[in-house]
């Protein structure tokens, strides 16, 4: 059911990550491939593909040049400055008494074949529960404006890299059943026990059950508005295979099934083995609608926008509850959503 572009896409993304293909190549139009390579955030990997194909089945040379500068300079020169800035930020910030993790972003790229084809946007900070002594330390200490008008994070831009500063780790007011997962992710965010060294700071990770549940809400509640991408997937596939033996499955499905999200963890599960080369042995489970998986899978490259079946996939609640929850969080904060 997929088209040529498609299953071209796939079969790079696999070849370009290190897993094997599932069916030979072959090639449509090359431009629309890159442009959806974009789109879906994956530019980078499809790219690594492109250079293990055989001799002659590449795009012609100037589209191949113009892909590996955009590649050179979007995602290998921001990821080694985006790297700078974190050490400069934890150096700040230690400097003052404040720990910080990062969500998201480098704590996700770590954990990929080339942590720097990864894309990297803003940055997440949690600083445990700290976040108005960073605020007040880069007013202060650095005379950066910071904006405060959403909810669960404040923002400032630290020299080309956008901060969100968390409150919360999920916006509490987006959902009516998001207050209770959210004391979930907190308890789990005391776990300071994982950091690396980055340029002789040292930068404090998400535990793996912490990581686990958090991208799977929040690459969920992409897909109910309709923008999630195959990379938010991969940073899903690389999670498990980085640290499956580590997450509590029990206590993790245990979470998903109280508030609903079991079905689409398990269609994220099949799209990680089936569709991009992730062994099957790594996930707990793999039960799931053939049909509604591909209905899903066509949904993240062709997004139609917001809908009923794909909020039901992904929250208990109905669609009314989570309209006033979100009605209120504006009443209160205008710019929160």
């Amino acid at each position: 059911m997929y088209t040529k572009t498609i299953n071209s896409l796939f079969y790079l993304i696999r070849q370009g990550i290190g897993h094997r293909a599932a069916a030979p190549f072959v090639m449509g139009d090359w431009q629309e491939l890159k442009e959806l390579a974009v789109r879906q955030g994956v530019s980078a990997v499809v790219l690594d593909g492109v250079g293990r194909l055989p001799k002659g089945q590449g795009p012609e040379e100037g589209l191949l040049q113009e892909w590996r500068q955009e590649v050179r300079d979007g995602f290998e020169a921001r990821y080694s400055d985006y790297c700078k800035v974190l050490a400069q930020m934890s150096k700040f910030l230690s400097s003052k008494g404040i720990r910080m993790m990062v969500l998201k972003g480098y704590a996700c790229a770590l954990d990929w074949p080339r942590p720097e084809h990864r894309p990297c946007g803003d940055i997440d900070l949690w600083a445990f529960g700290r976040a108005q002594e960073v605020e007040d330390a880069v007013i202060e200490g650095r005379g950066i404006d910071v904006t405060t008008d959403r909810h669960h994070y404040s923002s400032f831009r630290w020299w080309k890299f956008l901060v969100d500063n968390h409150y919360t780790l999920i916006n509490t007011y987006h959902h009516k059943a998001n207050l209770a997962f959210e004391q979930i992710l907190e308890k789990l965010a005391e776990d300071d026990s994982h950091s690396v060294d980055l340029a002789g700071e040292r930068i404090y990770l998400p535990s793996p059950d912490l990581h686990a549940l958090f991208l799977l809400k929040h690459a969920f509640s992409h897909f109910v508005a309709g923008d999630l991408s195959l990379r938010q997937v991969l940073d899903w596939g690389f999670h498990v295979q980085a640290h499956s033996s580590e997450i509590d499955w029990p206590r993790l499905i245990e979470v998903l099934d109280r508030f609903g999200m079991h079905r689409m963890f398990n269609l994220f599960n099949i799209i990680c083995v089936e569709d991009l080369g992730f062994a099957a042995s790594l996930f707990p489970e793999l039960r799931f609608s053939p049909v509604l998986k591909d209905r899903v899978l066509i949904e993240i490259i062709s997004p139609s926008g917001a809908s009923t079946w794909k909020h039901r996939l992904c929250y208990r609640e109905s669609l009314w509850s989570a309209f006033w929850s979100r009605a209120w969080g504006r009443l209160l904060k205008s710019s929160s959503i």
